[in-house]
Protein backbone atom coordinates (compact mmCIF):
# COMPACT_ATOMS: atom_id res chain seq x y z
CA UNK A 1 0.00 0.00 0.00
CA UNK A 2 1.70 3.57 -1.06
CA UNK A 3 1.97 6.04 1.30
CA UNK A 4 0.70 8.84 -0.76
CA UNK A 5 -1.11 9.39 -3.74
CA UNK A 6 -0.67 9.01 -7.52
CA UNK A 7 0.31 12.14 -8.86
CA UNK A 8 -3.04 10.96 -11.30
CA UNK A 9 -5.09 11.18 -8.84
CA UNK A 10 -4.38 14.56 -7.44
CA UNK A 11 -4.62 15.79 -11.13
CA UNK A 12 -7.84 14.45 -11.92
CA UNK A 13 -9.05 15.68 -8.53
CA UNK A 14 -8.00 19.31 -8.97
CA UNK A 15 -8.65 19.36 -12.49
CA UNK A 16 -12.95 17.81 -12.43
CA UNK A 17 -12.99 20.70 -9.55
CA UNK A 18 -11.52 23.48 -12.29
CA UNK A 19 -14.68 22.05 -14.75
CA UNK A 20 -16.91 22.08 -11.91
CA UNK A 21 -16.38 25.79 -11.68
CA UNK A 22 -16.51 26.35 -15.06
CA UNK A 23 -19.42 25.07 -15.33
CA UNK A 24 -20.99 27.01 -13.16
CA UNK A 25 -19.50 30.03 -14.62
CA UNK A 26 -19.19 29.61 -18.41
CA UNK A 27 -23.11 29.07 -19.49
CA UNK A 28 -22.39 30.59 -22.86
CA UNK A 29 -24.13 31.20 -26.36
CA UNK A 30 -22.56 30.31 -29.31
CA UNK A 31 -22.51 33.76 -29.94
CA UNK A 32 -20.37 34.79 -26.78
CA UNK A 33 -17.93 31.89 -27.90
CA UNK A 34 -17.26 34.16 -31.17
CA UNK A 35 -16.48 36.91 -28.74
CA UNK A 36 -14.25 34.90 -26.67
CA UNK A 37 -12.26 33.54 -29.57
CA UNK A 38 -12.26 37.58 -30.96
CA UNK A 39 -10.99 38.22 -28.08
CA UNK A 40 -8.19 35.15 -27.45
CA UNK A 41 -6.78 36.00 -30.47
CA UNK A 42 -6.11 39.82 -29.64
CA UNK A 43 -4.17 38.70 -26.99
CA UNK A 44 -6.52 38.76 -24.01
CA UNK A 45 -5.01 36.16 -21.67
CA UNK A 46 -8.14 35.53 -19.48
CA UNK A 47 -9.79 34.83 -22.87
CA UNK A 48 -7.13 32.42 -23.73
CA UNK A 49 -7.30 30.43 -20.35
CA UNK A 50 -11.76 30.08 -20.45
CA UNK A 51 -11.47 29.37 -24.02
CA UNK A 52 -8.62 26.40 -23.59
CA UNK A 53 -10.65 25.44 -20.80
CA UNK A 54 -14.06 25.35 -23.47
CA UNK A 55 -12.12 23.25 -25.33
CA UNK A 56 -11.25 21.03 -23.00
CA UNK A 57 -14.69 20.69 -21.47
CA UNK A 58 -16.37 20.56 -25.19
CA UNK A 59 -19.58 22.48 -23.51
CA UNK A 60 -20.20 24.54 -26.13
CA UNK A 61 -17.50 23.77 -28.48
CA UNK A 62 -16.26 21.03 -30.04
CA UNK A 63 -14.02 18.71 -27.35
CA UNK A 64 -10.45 19.68 -28.79
CA UNK A 65 -7.50 18.92 -26.32
CA UNK A 66 -4.86 19.90 -28.90
CA UNK A 67 -7.03 23.31 -29.48
CA UNK A 68 -7.41 23.07 -26.09
CA UNK A 69 -3.49 23.26 -25.41
CA UNK A 70 -2.86 26.04 -28.10
CA UNK A 71 -4.98 28.26 -26.11
CA UNK A 72 -3.26 27.56 -22.34
CA UNK A 73 0.15 27.95 -23.91
CA UNK A 74 -0.34 31.70 -24.86
CA UNK A 75 -1.97 32.21 -21.57
CA UNK A 76 0.56 30.25 -19.63
CA UNK A 77 3.03 32.56 -21.33
CA UNK A 78 1.67 35.81 -19.89
CA UNK A 79 2.12 34.45 -17.03
CA UNK A 80 -1.88 32.98 -16.10
CA UNK A 81 -1.11 30.47 -13.27
CA UNK A 82 -4.17 28.69 -13.92
CA UNK A 83 -3.34 27.68 -17.81
CA UNK A 84 0.19 27.17 -16.78
CA UNK A 85 -0.92 24.41 -14.07
CA UNK A 86 -3.23 22.76 -16.71
CA UNK A 87 -0.70 22.43 -19.53
CA UNK A 88 1.34 20.89 -16.56
CA UNK A 89 -2.01 18.77 -16.34
CA UNK A 90 -1.77 18.32 -20.57
CA UNK A 91 1.76 17.36 -20.49
CA UNK A 92 1.10 14.65 -17.18
CA UNK A 93 -1.84 13.08 -19.12
CA UNK A 94 -0.30 13.05 -23.07
CA UNK A 95 -3.51 15.14 -23.63
CA UNK A 96 -3.16 17.54 -26.55
CA UNK A 97 0.48 17.14 -26.56
CA UNK A 98 2.88 13.42 -26.22
CA UNK A 99 3.21 12.22 -22.23
CA UNK A 100 6.12 14.31 -20.81
CA UNK A 101 6.33 13.87 -16.93
CA UNK A 102 9.44 16.86 -17.47
CA UNK A 103 7.59 19.13 -18.93
CA UNK A 104 4.41 18.81 -16.81
CA UNK A 105 6.85 19.85 -13.94
CA UNK A 106 8.44 22.79 -15.57
CA UNK A 107 4.60 23.74 -15.86
CA UNK A 108 3.77 22.87 -12.28
CA UNK A 109 6.77 24.76 -11.12
CA UNK A 110 5.59 27.59 -12.99
CA UNK A 111 1.97 28.13 -11.57
CA UNK A 112 3.11 26.70 -7.83
CA UNK A 113 5.89 29.67 -8.01
CA UNK A 114 2.60 31.82 -8.31
CA UNK A 115 0.61 30.16 -5.18
CA UNK A 116 -1.06 27.61 -7.39
CA UNK A 117 -2.54 25.33 -4.68
CA UNK A 118 -3.03 22.70 -7.45
CA UNK A 119 0.40 22.51 -8.67
CA UNK A 120 1.74 22.88 -5.28
CA UNK A 121 -0.07 19.48 -4.38
CA UNK A 122 1.13 17.95 -7.54
CA UNK A 123 5.04 18.69 -7.43
CA UNK A 124 4.83 17.30 -4.00
CA UNK A 125 3.69 14.48 -5.38
CA UNK A 126 5.94 14.35 -8.02
CA UNK A 127 8.96 14.91 -5.52
CA UNK A 128 7.24 11.70 -2.99
CA UNK A 129 7.12 9.23 -5.77
CA UNK A 130 10.23 10.20 -8.47
CA UNK A 131 7.84 11.56 -11.43
CA UNK A 132 10.05 13.79 -13.99
CA UNK A 133 12.12 15.03 -10.66
CA UNK A 134 14.68 12.92 -8.16
CA UNK A 135 12.54 11.42 -5.38
CA UNK A 136 13.32 13.40 -2.74
CA UNK A 137 11.15 13.25 0.36
CA UNK A 138 12.11 16.57 1.91
CA UNK A 139 11.40 18.34 -1.19
CA UNK A 140 7.71 16.60 -1.32
CA UNK A 141 7.45 18.04 2.29
CA UNK A 142 8.16 21.03 1.14
CA UNK A 143 5.49 21.17 -1.35
CA UNK A 144 2.73 20.13 0.41
CA UNK A 145 3.79 22.14 3.71
CA UNK A 146 3.19 24.98 1.07
CA UNK A 147 -0.55 23.20 -0.22
CA UNK A 148 -1.77 22.44 3.05
CA UNK A 149 -0.97 25.48 4.06
CA UNK A 150 -3.57 26.82 1.83
CA UNK A 151 -6.17 24.80 2.69
CA UNK A 152 -5.89 21.55 0.98
CA UNK A 153 -7.26 18.52 2.52
CA UNK A 154 -5.23 15.60 0.22
CA UNK A 155 -1.56 17.77 1.03
CA UNK A 156 -2.74 18.06 4.78
CA UNK A 157 -3.53 14.16 4.85
CA UNK A 158 -0.33 13.73 3.16
CA UNK A 159 1.52 15.75 5.29
CA UNK A 160 -0.27 13.84 8.95
CA UNK A 161 1.15 10.48 7.37
CA UNK A 162 4.77 12.17 6.48
CA UNK A 163 4.93 12.80 10.24
CA UNK A 164 2.77 10.14 11.77
CA UNK A 165 5.64 7.59 9.92
CA UNK A 166 8.59 9.78 10.00
CA UNK A 167 8.88 10.24 6.03
CA UNK A 168 11.09 13.26 4.89
CA UNK A 169 10.37 14.75 8.86
CA UNK A 170 11.42 13.31 12.05
CA UNK A 171 8.16 11.24 13.90
CA UNK A 172 5.91 13.50 15.78
CA UNK A 173 2.40 12.58 16.42
CA UNK A 174 1.14 15.51 17.87
CA UNK A 175 2.16 16.94 13.87
CA UNK A 176 0.44 14.21 12.36
CA UNK A 177 -3.16 15.01 14.57
CA UNK A 178 -2.35 18.27 13.76
CA UNK A 179 -2.65 17.92 10.17
CA UNK A 180 -5.02 15.12 10.15
CA UNK A 181 -7.49 17.12 11.89
CA UNK A 182 -7.30 19.88 9.37
CA UNK A 183 -7.87 17.55 6.65
CA UNK A 184 -10.13 15.14 8.80
CA UNK A 185 -12.83 18.43 9.25
CA UNK A 186 -13.00 19.07 5.49
CA UNK A 187 -14.15 15.43 5.12
CA UNK A 188 -11.23 13.11 4.03
CA UNK A 189 -12.09 10.11 4.94
CA UNK A 190 -8.35 8.19 5.65
CA UNK A 191 -7.62 11.29 7.57
CA UNK A 192 -10.81 10.55 9.67
CA UNK A 193 -9.37 7.32 9.79
CA UNK A 194 -5.40 7.49 10.65
CA UNK A 195 -6.72 10.54 13.48
CA UNK A 196 -8.96 7.93 15.27
CA UNK A 197 -6.18 5.40 15.31
CA UNK A 198 -4.19 7.97 16.80
CA UNK A 199 -6.87 8.63 19.31
CA UNK A 200 -7.31 4.77 19.84
CA UNK A 201 -3.44 4.55 20.89
CA UNK A 202 -2.70 7.88 22.57
CA UNK A 203 -0.16 9.12 19.91
CA UNK A 204 -0.07 12.59 19.60
CA UNK A 205 -3.44 13.22 21.72
CA UNK A 206 -4.97 11.60 24.92
CA UNK A 207 -6.02 8.21 24.60
CA UNK A 208 -9.55 8.16 24.33
CA UNK A 209 -11.61 5.24 22.50
CA UNK A 210 -14.88 6.96 22.36
CA UNK A 211 -13.18 9.73 20.17
CA UNK A 212 -11.64 7.04 18.30
CA UNK A 213 -14.97 5.45 17.19
CA UNK A 214 -16.22 8.89 16.70
CA UNK A 215 -13.79 9.52 13.67
CA UNK A 216 -14.17 5.77 12.67
CA UNK A 217 -17.62 6.23 12.45
CA UNK A 218 -17.05 9.35 9.93
CA UNK A 219 -14.84 7.70 8.06
CA UNK A 220 -16.91 4.49 7.74
CA UNK A 221 -20.17 6.47 7.03
CA UNK A 222 -18.22 7.81 3.67
CA UNK A 223 -17.66 4.21 2.86
CA UNK A 224 -13.95 3.58 4.10
CA UNK A 225 -13.03 -0.19 4.24
CA UNK A 226 -10.65 -0.06 6.44
CA UNK A 227 -12.71 2.16 8.74
CA UNK A 228 -15.24 -0.20 8.79
CA UNK A 229 -13.17 -2.57 9.77
CA UNK A 230 -11.72 -0.68 12.67
CA UNK A 231 -15.36 -0.26 14.09
CA UNK A 232 -16.05 -4.44 13.79
CA UNK A 233 -12.52 -4.70 15.92
CA UNK A 234 -12.91 -4.90 19.49
CA UNK A 235 -11.89 -1.84 20.62
CA UNK A 236 -9.86 -1.93 23.92
CA UNK A 237 -11.24 1.04 26.76
CA UNK A 238 -8.50 3.54 27.27
CA UNK A 239 -7.00 3.36 30.83
CA UNK A 240 -8.96 5.62 32.88
CA UNK A 241 -7.61 4.40 35.67
CA UNK A 242 -4.36 4.52 34.93
CA UNK A 243 -4.36 6.47 38.46
CA UNK A 244 -5.20 3.89 40.56
CA UNK A 245 -3.28 1.26 38.97
CA UNK A 246 -0.11 3.14 39.83
CA UNK A 247 -1.47 3.21 43.58
CA UNK A 248 -2.34 -0.32 43.33
CA UNK A 249 0.66 -1.20 41.54
CA UNK A 250 2.92 0.80 44.38
CA UNK A 251 1.19 -0.77 47.26
CA UNK A 252 1.63 -4.47 45.16
CA UNK A 253 5.53 -3.58 45.62
CA UNK A 254 5.23 -2.72 49.39
CA UNK A 255 3.32 -5.94 50.19
CA UNK A 256 5.80 -8.00 48.07
CA UNK A 257 9.11 -6.38 49.79
CA UNK A 258 7.31 -7.12 52.94
CA UNK A 259 6.87 -10.81 51.89
CA UNK A 260 10.48 -10.80 50.51
CA UNK A 261 11.79 -9.35 54.32
CA UNK A 262 9.24 -11.61 55.98
CA UNK A 263 10.89 -15.04 53.88
CA UNK A 264 14.09 -14.11 54.57
CA UNK A 265 14.16 -13.50 58.06
CA UNK A 266 12.22 -17.03 58.56
CA UNK A 267 14.58 -18.82 56.67
CA UNK A 268 17.83 -17.13 57.88
CA UNK A 269 16.72 -17.67 61.33
CA UNK A 270 16.03 -21.41 60.40
CA UNK A 271 19.27 -21.89 58.78
CA UNK A 272 21.01 -20.27 61.93
CA UNK A 273 19.40 -22.95 64.56
CA UNK A 274 20.46 -25.23 62.16
CA UNK A 275 23.91 -24.33 61.40
CA UNK A 276 23.90 -24.86 65.63
CA UNK A 277 22.93 -28.39 65.47
CA UNK A 278 25.24 -28.75 62.41
CA UNK A 279 22.82 -30.24 60.06
CA UNK A 280 24.30 -30.10 56.84
CA UNK A 281 21.55 -30.93 54.93
CA UNK A 282 18.54 -28.90 56.37
CA UNK A 283 21.24 -26.23 55.97
CA UNK A 284 21.27 -27.15 52.24
CA UNK A 285 17.71 -26.94 52.00
CA UNK A 286 16.67 -24.17 53.35
CA UNK A 287 19.73 -21.68 51.44
CA UNK A 288 17.70 -22.90 48.48
CA UNK A 289 14.28 -22.14 49.90
CA UNK A 290 15.75 -18.58 50.89
CA UNK A 291 16.79 -18.09 47.29
CA UNK A 292 14.07 -19.85 45.44
CA UNK A 293 11.29 -18.31 47.93
CA UNK A 294 11.65 -14.87 46.88
CA UNK A 295 12.15 -15.61 43.24
CA UNK A 296 8.64 -17.11 43.35
CA UNK A 297 7.70 -14.16 45.03
CA UNK A 298 8.52 -11.70 42.37
CA UNK A 299 7.04 -14.09 39.67
CA UNK A 300 3.73 -13.88 41.23
CA UNK A 301 3.90 -10.14 41.01
CA UNK A 302 4.76 -9.87 37.84
CA UNK A 303 1.71 -11.67 36.40
CA UNK A 304 -1.00 -10.48 39.35
CA UNK A 305 0.07 -6.93 39.61
CA UNK A 306 2.54 -5.77 37.22
CA UNK A 307 1.45 -7.24 33.86
CA UNK A 308 -0.99 -5.54 31.36
CA UNK A 309 -2.24 -7.04 28.29
CA UNK A 310 -0.11 -5.34 24.86
CA UNK A 311 -2.57 -4.59 21.78
CA UNK A 312 -1.51 -4.46 18.28
CA UNK A 313 -1.69 -0.69 16.17
CA UNK A 314 -4.71 -0.74 14.34
CA UNK A 315 -4.29 -0.45 10.31
CA UNK A 316 -4.36 2.98 8.51
CA UNK A 317 -5.65 3.97 5.60
CA UNK A 318 -2.84 5.86 3.40
CA UNK A 319 -3.48 7.42 -0.09
CA UNK A 320 -3.50 4.77 -2.97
Amino acid sequence: MKRFASISAGISRTLSIALLILSMSLAVSAQSIAELKKQAAAGDANAQFNLGLEYYNGKNVPQDYQQEVHWMRKAADQGIASAQYDLGVAYAQGEGVPKDEAEAIRWYRKAAGQGDVSAQYNLGIAYDEGQGVPKDKAEAIRWYSKAADQGDAEAQFNLGVAYDEGQGVAQDFVQAANWYRKAANQGNAKAQNNLGTLYLNGQGVPQNAAQARVWFQKAADQGLATAKENLARPVPVPDSSSKGSNIAEGIGIVVMMVLLFAVRYFFGSLIGRAAQRRDSGYIGWLSGSLFFGPLLIWIIYLIFVHWRPIGGRIGQEVSQ
